[in-house]
């Protein structure tokens, strides 16, 4: 997940990386929503203690499984507000487990080309 750049001017070509970044990351985030009330196991306070990788198919699955439910014209149920409090009330992962080092300028250089394919 890319990350907005900090203090950017927004009539820059990294503010308005910014505006399409947020809309992105809203985007994804309402969806994960929506999995989530359909697919209970999604839930945070729920957690998929699996590997990485099987985690990654459980929500591929559900994914798959959503789009057919669609398909079929099936009403997603809403997360409750029970749900929407367990959620919130989960720690933000510490700082120190963002990548350092070689991924995370990895990470600053793959945002610099983006905002140069956008300006493009």
């Amino acid at each position: 997940m890319m990350t907005p750049v900090d203090h950017a001017v927004d009539d820059s070509p990294e503010g308005r990386y910014n505006i399409i970044q947020k809309r992105a990351r809203s985007t994804v985030e309402r969806t994960f929503g929506i999995l989530k009330g359909r697919w209970r196991c999604l839930l945070a306070a729920r957690e998929l203690n699996y590997t990485p990788e099987t985690a990654g198919k459980i929500a591929i699955a559900c994914s798959v499984l959503h789009n057919m439910c669609i398909h079929a014209r099936l009403d997603h149920p809403e997360l409750t507000e029970e749900d929407l409090a367990a959620e919130n009330a989960l720690p933000i992962p510490h700082l120190a487990a963002i990548p350092q080092g070689r991924a995370l300028e990895e990470g600053r250089r793959v945002c610099r080309v983006l905002i140069h394919l956008l300006e493009a």
